[in-house]
């Protein structure tokens, strides 16, 4: 296993799981920019948001 992967597990109500997913899909990457401290923060940010809202979509959250 790579030593740079991290396994982070919590709970989410719903309606939390619903939002969150809606909040990432409507990111844009100028938004992450702005929040970000470089170009590279803000890739990962993004990339992050990506795959918690990947998991949430596959415990059945699809925000489409």
């Amino acid at each position: 296993m790579d030593p740079n992967l991290h396994s982070i597990s919590f709970k989410l109500t719903d309606e939390e799981a619903w939002a969150f997913t809606q909040f990432v899909k409507r990111m844009r990457h100028d938004i992450y920019r702005g929040l970000a401290e470089s170009d590279e923060d803000a890739f990962n940010m993004r990339s992050a948001g990506t795959k918690i809202r990947e998991a949430i979509n596959q415990a059945g959250f699809d925000p489409r």
